[in-house]
């Protein structure tokens, strides 16, 4: 063996019965089943102003949370699997003193989900102190910034640890467009999770749209470089959605090659009486399009066609608007769901394909 490819540690090598016994060994331990498994990076990416900072927060206060009154969850039906561990939150974006505030008014808002101040000693603010600023580069994600930044910051007994954002805490020679770099950057943050067994979650944001590169996939949504979601185990997405009526309703999607995943959650960001445009909490609500649907469950084509009438999407929208549904947006989905259903029971015939499809129905 040439002197250039010994290493100091050799790889362990998994062979017969040994690699069948890791078959059977646990699944990585979550901190919330289908989102955070310690030892893992999940990229949470989302356009600006959507919510991304206050949903971590949500999730780092429930995590930290040591009410044993009742299970804390950052929304209803989250499952915890470690409540009351330390949460580490690192922001170069935001002053430690604007998270905190930010703590306190979920605590006003959600006291029905997580206790009011059962939290606070577990979880750690890292940003500036008052009338210091936190130098910008102190715990950049090179290697030296990730040793300093485990060694000074990451408390025994930590499950999470969550950097807002991943572009603000880039070496000052990474650009998150290069991929070589991110590719480094992405592995340093890695050893954060594999050496102190936490999971981490980076928030980031979305791309914008490019031919070729769809932003409504979870994966090619990411800002910048490939390496960036392909070296984490899970990719989420907050996606604002187009209708109006929804303006306050974030959909929060889920890809991962650790666990299932967690199913697609629909929030409501603040109670559509307040008259602010601060996010306030994530409070799950149901799917706008799933509730539009139930509203024309059972509708019958001859209900509404004319027979030997020729129906596109467009045409079956307007016949629904206002009642049930309000607007034509929200009808075009429904629609598009009532073609298929007519046309899979054999009720109508279909005259064209694809995206100028008709439907018919016969005399």
């Amino acid at each position: 063996m040439s002197e250039s490819i010994r290493t100091k540690t050799k790889p362990y090598i998994y062979n017969g019965e040994r690699a069948m016994e890791l078959a059977s060994s646990p699944p990585p331990d979550a901190v919330v089943a289908g989102l955070l498994h310690r030892g893992h990076i999940t990229v949470l990416s989302a356009p600006p102003y959507s919510g991304k900072s206050w949903f971590s927060l949500n999730i780092a206060s429930a995590v930290a949370s040591v009410d044993e009154a009742r299970v804390p969850a950052p929304w209803p039906g989250a499952v915890l699997e470690c409540p009351g561990t330390k949460v580490v939150y690192l922001s170069p974006d935001f002053p430690a003193s604007e998270l905190a505030r930010r703590l306190k008014k979920l605590d006003n808002m959600r006291s029905d989900l997580v206790r009011k101040d059962s939290y606070w000693d577990n979880i750690y603010l890292v940003g500036d102190a008052p009338g210091v600023l936190l130098p910008r580069g102190i715990y950049g994600m090179d290697s030296e910034g990730v040793i300093r930044f485990m060694d000074e910051v990451i408390p025994e007994g930590a499950s999470l640890v969550i950097i807002d954002t991943l572009s603000a805490s880039l070496p000052d020679n990474v650009t998150e467009n290069d991929n070589a770099g991110m590719a480094k950057v992405m592995n340093n943050i890695q050893k954060i999770a594999s050496r102190c067994n936490v999971a981490v979650l980076l928030i980031h944001h979305t791309a914008k749209p490019t031919q070729g590169k769809s932003e409504t996939e979870v994966w090619s949504s990411v800002r910048g470089a490939g390496a960036i979601s392909g070296s984490a185990s899970s990719n989420a997405l907050i996606e604002q959605l187009d209708d109006p009526d929804h303006g306050n309703i974030r959909r929060l999607r889920v890809v991962s090659n650790v666990s299932s995943g967690m199913p697609t959650t629909f929030f409501e960001i603040r109670p559509k009486h307040y008259g602010s445009d601060e996010i306030l909490y994530f409070r799950p609500v149901t799917d706008p399009d799933k509730s539009d649907i139930e509203a024309v469950h059972g509708k019958e084509p001859e209900q509404m066609l004319t027979p030997g009438v020729e129906y596109s999407k467009d045409d079956i929208a307007a016949l629904l608007v206002p009642d049930p549904i309000p607007n034509l947006d929200r009808a075009r989905v429904v629609a598009s769901y009532l073609m298929t259903e007519w046309y899979q029971s054999n009720k109508v015939s279909r005259i064209k394909k694809g995206r100028n499809a008709k439907i018919l129905l016969p005399d």
